[in-house]
Formats: C-alpha cells, sequence, structure tokens
C-alpha cells in the first residue's frame, strides 16, 4: 500500500514471523503514533528488517520498520515517495516510477493497488488473518 500519511516503510510483524525475516534490533525503540497523533498499541517500534522490495519491474533493496500495520503486508510512506517521486495517476490507480535514483534497477509502470505488497512476491502471509488459514479442500473430512 501506498500512503503518503505514513512517515516511513512498515512491514507487517506477522510477515516477518510467518517467512522467518531476519531483523535487527534498534539500539533505542522509536516511538510509534497513529494518525490522530495517538500512541499506537505497540507503543514503538523496536526493530527493522533490510528486504528487497519489488513494484512491477522496479527492484530495490530497502530498509522496512516493523510493526504491526493491520491487514497491509508492506507500507509505502511519505520518505520512498520523497525519494522516488513517482507520477500518480489517482483516477486510474496507475503508478509510474520514471524518476527513481539511481540505486534503483528499473524505472516501470505498476498498479497502486497491487505496488509493494508481499503477493507480488509469490509470498502471502496467512497466521494473522485467521479468515485465511484454512484451504477447504473438496471431499476432504
Amino acid at each position: 500500500m501506498v500512503d503518503s500519511g505514513a512517515t516511513t516503510k512498515f512491514i507487517n510483524k506477522c510477515f516477518i514471523t510467518e517467512n522467518r525475516v531476519r531483523t535487527r534490533k534498534l539500539k533505542e525503540p522509536i516511538p510509534l503514533y497513529n494518525i490522530d497523533g495517538t500512541l499506537n498499541k505497540d507503543r514503538s517500534i523496536s526493530e527493522v528488517a533490510m528486504l528487497q522490495m519489488q513494484i512491477g519491474d522496479h527492484v530495490e533493496k530497502t530498509v522496512f520498520t516493523v510493526t504491526d500495520i493491520g491487514p497491509e503486508d508492506v507500507i509505502v510512506g511519505l520518505d520512498w515517495l520523497r525519494e522516488h517521486n513517482p507520477e500518480i495517476d489517482w483516477e486510474s490507480g496507475s503508478l509510474k516510477l520514471s524518476r527513481c535514483p539511481e540505486m534503483c534497477s528499473a524505472r516501470k509502470t505498476g498498479r497502486m493497488e497491487h505496488a509493494a505488497t508481499a503477493r507480488d512476491t509469490g509470498v502471502r502471509p496467512t497466521a494473522c488473518r485467521p479468515w485465511e488459514q484454512s484451504i477447504m479442500l473438496p471431499s476432504a473430512p
């Protein structure tokens, strides 16, 4: 999910746990506030993860802060938007990465609703989402 109201890049701690992604503890936790200014239920961010992120053909290595972000796997926020300055067509829901920094490996177009989610990588977290935990098979007991 692309969110200009988020200050940085976040990854769901459920995704981290389920996919056994290695994280690094921060020396000091960072207080975490909700959009309304209240302290988040997790209270602070204490770890980060370095991952490769892909949006369409755009690939980059980046650091995500790890916290509970509800139903989203990943949120890319204002820091990423400022760095990449994508062309966003809100009407069609498309995002064009034509002004990426040199460190990015491609400058392509992607769909916003699919951008920067774990589903793009073919990995889908499930354990923290009870409605996705079971797979019903025909004629299974």
